[in-house]
């Protein structure tokens, strides 16, 4: 989520030897604040994720409109909201790569 607060929350969420990825991006010039005794000592990797443009995602939704693009080989499965745990779980132990859930 693009909040600063939420963002500076990464750390103490993450195991140690972790890599916390921040996607969901903040508006231009914003500033976090992180503990570098944190960083260092549990041995945490920070990254950054760019999400796709408004053109790219009508472009992808146009493809697989037309059958250019098959979500079967990306959809692994399926899965009702209560199951959640243990679709976590799959994905995990590399059982589910993406799963779309029945509402």
């Amino acid at each position: 989520v693009g909040k600063p607060e939420t963002w500076e929350q990464t750390l103490s969420l993450a195991r140690k030897g972790g890599t916390i990825l921040l996607f969901g991006g903040c508006p231009s010039g914003t500033k976090v604040s992180f503990d570098t005794f944190t960083i260092h000592y549990r041995e945490l990797t920070i990254r950054g994720s760019q999400h796709y443009t408004p053109q790219d995602t009508i472009r992808a939704f146009r493809m697989i409109l037309s059958k250019k693009l098959s979500l079967r080989k990306l959809i692994t499965g399926t899965a009702k909201l209560e199951e959640l745990e243990l679709v976590f779980e799959r994905i995990r132990i590399g059982k589910e790569l993406k799963v779309a859930f029945k509402f």
